[in-house]
């Protein structure tokens, strides 16, 4: 904190010790590591109020603050539920028993695995369900796709030479070295480069 002592900024926990200049530096880095803004003394944990950081914070960053302070009390709300499918969440107004359908994406899952499932299973069934088909799908995904060398995203390759564009990063490969290509075509899946 600075060395002023003639414009100090008056907080509501009464500490007016800090400048300006100060106050809105010390909230504008609680906002941007995410910490609702407290009083920068460190022997008071009394928060900035939103009054004050409307006029502390630049209005986009106040925004910022505001919506983490959304998150922070919908996540901490008994019955609220954030949809593992999409961004949007919802209260669950008759408890959490049973299957949840997103109102917004309209997945229906269960609200204690986070699992799509019919319910007529209980979770931990559910569960092993979901490790055995994330198992299968792995096991595919190894035997049937390379990464991209320039991005790391999975590709398939079903069929022609061995020449390789990414669909994702653009970058030129052959897919039997998995090196950048060349210009040497081969049909066969045998390296030319």
């Amino acid at each position: 904190m600075c060395e002023e002592t003639t414009s100090l900024y008056p907080l509501e926990c009464g500490h007016n010790i800090f400048c300006y200049t100060c106050c809105s530096n010390w909230s504008k880095e609680c906002v941007k590591i995410g910490k609702p803004p407290k009083c920068p003394d460190q022997t008071c944990s009394a928060p900035i109020p939103n009054n004050s950081l409307q006029q502390l914070l630049p209005p986009n960053q106040y925004q910022t603050y505001l919506s983490q302070l959304l998150m922070a009390t919908l996540s901490s709300t008994e019955n609220f539920f954030w949809c593992p499918h999409c961004p949007g969440g919802f209260i669950a107004i008759d408890g959490y028993d049973c299957m949840f359908t997103c109102p917004y994406c309209r997945i229906s899952w269960c609200p204690k695995c986070n699992l799509r499932h019919s319910g007529d299973i209980p979770c931990e069934e559910a569960k092993k369900y979901q490790s055995i088909e994330d198992e299968q799908n792995n096991n595919w995904k190894n035997t049937n796709s390379k990464q991209c060398p320039g991005c790391k995203v999975f590709i398939e390759k079903t069929e022609g030479c061995t020449h390789m564009t990414c669909a994702n990063c653009k970058y030129a490969f052959c897919w039997a070295c998995m090196g950048p290509f060349v210009g040497r075509y081969s049909f066969n899946d045998v390296c030319q480069c």
